[in-house]
């Protein structure tokens, strides 16, 4: 057997928007929802908007694979509900 090698790379922060412009905001109920928000309202709510973008590399050559979170009380995660 072989084992990948998976490097983290260093994070990038974002904010996030959809094609309408409305930044990707993780409410108190930890649920990420897309909402209208002017940029000072984004740094005002920068532990809610602000995403944490982790890439990682490994032995292979292909696409990097990538985490998508944000710290606000404790480090939530986003994924994918459905995978197919």
């Amino acid at each position: 057997l072989e084992s990948d090698y998976f490097g983290k790379l260093e994070p990038k922060l974002s904010i996030i928007r959809n094609l309408n412009d409305q930044v990707l905001f993780v409410n108190e109920g930890n649920q990420p929802v897309f909402e209208d928000m002017p940029d000072s309202d984004c740094t005002d709510n920068a532990p809610h908007t602000i995403f944490i973008i982790y890439m990682y590399k490994d032995s292979l050559t292909r696409g990097l694979a990538v985490t998508i979170s944000v710290k606000y009380k404790t480090m939530s995660t986003l994924s994918c509900k459905n995978k197919t």
